[in-house]
């Protein structure tokens, strides 16, 4: 089948490792090259870099609503547009190009977690499952048809992992689905609108602790953003990143305090429950286990974290 792949970050890569391997891929878009760094160095996103491995050509147009962008497309004439976590929105002259439509793997079992941020949205909501759903695009954020969905626990899942299983899940149904619309074996399903919700792009804030939530609501939190945007707190004024913890049950004390002291961890009260953090990072530090940190710093029973 003659596609053109839109992608940019690494969770795309499989996906287009993948096609490659049974199609005749004539452009693969990915968004522009980004400063990164601290010399901010200009960087490839990680789709033109395998695609550049692959001998594929890249297109890294800024936007596609742009009258050349349309007519640049049509001359490609793709048979399908595979579309996974490109962070573009394709208008609809572009959506009408390809005979068979264009395809979006997305991240959570639609009509659930639309949005940017399917996957860590499982993990907050406590969700016992997610998984892969590709869908005939629309105008509409992640609205159109479904066609395709594979189901895998979260179970205690951290970003990364999840992250990882979800984008190989995608490389493998993206190719069931070519394959059955390619013989016209596919019959798509409208989603039901009254069961839909939506995630939001994350920000550095979301990973704010708020001290009021139960033990357990932080660990999802801590598995839905661990590494970035992490989970932080304050101590006197300077910001620690918390990189371990395990939720314990326990007497407990105002929110944000710390009930307990020792080599295994310092002890928080939650709205529900302790957190026990037993390894962190202060800012422009390395991350650290407890001991080594309360060496260095003067913290007892009684003190509160998040002032």
């Amino acid at each position: 089948m003659r596609l053109v792949f839109m992608g940019t970050p690494e969770y795309a890569c499989p996906s287009l490792k993948k096609l490659h391997e049974k199609h005749d891929i004539v452009m693969v878009y990915s968004q522009p090259d980004r400063p990164s760094g601290r010399g901010h160095k200009m960087s490839p996103p990680p789709v033109k870099q395998l695609a550049l491995e692959l001998s594929l050509p890249v297109h890294q147009p800024v936007r596609l609503n742009d009258r050349s962008e349309i007519e640049f497309l049509k001359r490609l004439n793709p048979d399908c547009i595979v579309v996974v976590a490109y962070g573009i929105i394709l208008p609809r002259d572009i959506l009408e190009i390809p005979r068979l439509g264009c395809i979006n793997a997305h991240g959570s079992l639609l009509p659930r977690h639309r949005g940017a941020s399917p996957m860590q949205q499982a993990i907050l909501a406590g969700d016992e499952m997610t998984g892969v759903t590709t869908m005939l695009m629309d105008e509409g954020m992640d609205t159109g048809d479904i066609l395709l969905m594979h189901q895998t626990p979260v179970a205690q899942k951290t970003i990364d992992q999840l992250h990882d299983e979800l984008a190989d899940l995608s490389a493998e149904l993206l190719d069931r689905t070519l394959e059955l619309l390619d013989r016209d074996d596919l019959i798509p399903q409208p989603q039901n609108d009254n069961q839909a919700s939506y995630t939001k792009k994350i920000s550095r804030r979301d990973g704010v602790v708020d001290w009021s939530l139960s033990a357990e609501e932080l660990i999802r939190k801590w598995r839905a953003y661990y590494p970035w945007p992490g989970l932080t707190t304050t101590y006197r004024g300077k910001y620690l990143k918390l990189v371990e913890l395990e939720a314990l049950t326990g007497r407990q004390g105002q929110p944000g305090t710390v009930t307990s002291l020792s080599d295994q961890g310092i002890d928080i009260s939650t709205g529900n429950g302790i957190l026990r953090i037993k390894q962190l990072q202060p800012a422009g530090k390395r991350v650290m286990t407890v001991s080594d940190f309360l060496r260095g710093n003067h913290l007892a029973t009684g003190d509160k974290l998040g002032d």
